[in-house]
Parts: structure tokens; C-alpha cells; sequence
């Protein structure tokens, strides 16, 4: 049986769930696994919704996982540290420098 007919096994599905957990872009998990382009994608083709899912879980535990440490940076007092996680993995853009624009009334509101 070639390699592109075999469906992939739990094994490889949870190492691509563990790799997807580094934020890893989806054609780099498979050099993570240690396989060439072409057998990456031969997997892909295989069963693409195995492999998406275990993508999508690997995305989803690095979520939970961020999500706790935010938390526990809050709970701690730590607010430079949770607004680096913040920044890092959950795409704030960083603050701006300085005083922050002042906010404007809402309409028809006169200040």
C-alpha cells in the first residue's frame, strides 16, 4: 500500500494536535513531525478532516492553555505579564506610547 492510501493513525493524529499547539502554520506541522512536504501533503489528502480537526484541537488546547496563564497572571496582580500574553499569543497590537486620546461624547450628548 503506498503511502498516500494509508489513512493516518491516532498516534500521528496527536502529534499533530500536539504540534499544532506550538502555533505552528499548518505546512510547518508536518516538518515538525519529521515528514517531507510531499508526505505531508500526501497525509492531508488521505483524510483531510482527521487532520483538521486534530489541527483545530492542538489550536484549541494552545488556547486554554494561554487562557489559563492570562488568568493566573490577573489573579497574581501580574498586569505586565498578562498584557504580554495578551500581546503575544492573542494578537493585541501593543499599546500606544504616551497620553491616550481622549474619548469622545457620544452623539448628541454635549460635554
Amino acid at each position: 500500500m503506498a503511502e498516500e492510501d494509508r489513512a493516518p493513525t491516532p498516534e500521528t493524529l496527536a502529534a499533530i494536535a500536539v504540534a499544532a499547539e506550538d502555533c505552528l502554520r499548518f505546512g510547518e506541522i508536518g516538518g515538525a513531525l519529521g515528514l517531507t512536504p510531499d508526505e505531508w501533503r500526501a497525509l492531508v489528502r488521505s483524510d483531510p478532516d482527521a487532520v483538521a480537526l486534530a489541527v483545530t484541537l492542538g489550536r484549541a488546547r494552545a488556547q486554554a492553555k494561554n487562557g489559563a496563564d492570562l488568568l493566573t497572571c490577573v489573579r497574581h496582580g501580574k498586569a505586565e505579564a498578562a498584557l504580554y500574553v495578551l500581546r503575544a499569543f492573542h494578537g493585541w497590537p501593543s499599546p500606544v506610547r504616551g497620553r491616550p486620546p481622549r474619548s469622545k461624547p457620544p452623539e448628541g450628548v454635549q460635554s
